[in-house]
């Protein structure tokens, strides 16, 4: 597993999981999450921060729930601890989750990492699309609140998708990169909330921009720096 991730554990200061609500670790009694970090934690150098990010608060479940409904559903649950704010700051932070599915609940912990001060946040979920692994590339100038809020509908293969996310990383722009490959649910889920069917599918902020031929048309009209909050 960590062989897997060893480009992202290359880069990483801190390590850290998605945090799971103290009544639902009692009902569970483990973890998961924090048994893959600590498990990837072994063969790296980085810092593994077990408790870097709290759950506020619980959530009712996600299942059955849109990815836009997620969100709401997630919104202020998740925050970085206090004691912890000078710690990530101008750090890159390999955050590791057990399952992703729409992406929301990680995109949540990045957005809380970032505005914190963390230079960068990479994903790591063995689990996502077959023979990869999902990456949140959140590189970013540390915009703070303003970041916007990107999420691609992609499959592995798909050199259209490549492209897209290429021009979003070297803008320096976080996004959410959500696989549909073999999860006929979220690609259901892309159909609906974009009216499209092919990969990608973009929005940001909420706002369908369609595919990469999009995207591309508004970084020659100059508006996708506009959408982006880029200066």
């Amino acid at each position: 597993m960590s062989r897997a991730g060893a480009e992202l554990l290359e880069d990483a200061d801190l390590i850290a999981r998605v945090p799971l609500h103290r009544w639902r670790f009692l009902a569970r009694c483990f973890n998961q999450s924090a048994l893959l970090a600590a498990t990837v934690s072994g063969d790296s150098s980085a810092a593994w921060i077990p408790n870097l990010l709290v759950r506020a608060r619980t959530a009712k479940s996600q299942v059955r729930l849109s990815a836009n409904e997620r969100r709401k559903n997630v919104k202020g649950a998740l925050r970085l601890r206090k004691c912890h704010a000078e710690l990530v700051r101008g750090k890159t932070i390999l955050l590791v989750d057990d399952v992703i599915t729409t992406g929301v609940t990680v995109e949540t912990c990045v957005q809380a990492l970032l505005r914190c001060g963390a230079a960068g946040v990479d994903v790591f979920d063995p689990c996502v699309n077959p023979g990869s692994f999902y990456m949140m590339n959140s590189e970013t100038k540390a915009r703070g609140a303003n970041l916007p809020d990107v999420i691609l509908y992609t499959t592995p293969f798909c050199p259209y998708c490549h492209r897209a996310k290429r021009l979003l990383e070297d803008k320096g722009v976080p996004f959410t990169d959500i696989g549909v490959m073999g999860k006929p649910e979220l690609r259901r889920e892309m159909e609906v909330l974009s009216g499209g069917y092919t990969v990608p599918q973009i929005f940001i902020d909420g706002e369908s921009v369609g595919g990469s031929d999009e995207l591309a048309a508004l970084e020659r009209t100059g508006k996708l720096d506009r959408m982006l909050g880029l200066p």
